[in-house]
């Protein structure tokens, strides 16, 4: 019986991490740009804040990053 419990309680938890896993959210305004995002890049910092720099085409290509 516990085998059996503890095989339901695994089954459980991975199944909720893959459904939460799979949710997005906007962590700022959406669409900050008013061109086309060329050349995009993520990098996250030690304290886990992500950064996303990219080439805009609303500002003759130059650099922006959020």
């Amino acid at each position: 019986m516990k085998t059996f419990t503890s095989i339901i309680f695994m089954f459980v938890l991975i199944l909720t991490n893959q459904i939460s896993a799979q949710q997005w959210w906007n962590v700022g305004s959406a669409g900050f740009s008013a061109g086309t995002a060329y050349y995009t890049s993520l990098a996250i910092d030690g304290g886990g804040t992500p950064y996303v720099a990219y080439s805009d085409g609303a500002i003759s290509g130059k650099e922006t990053v959020m």
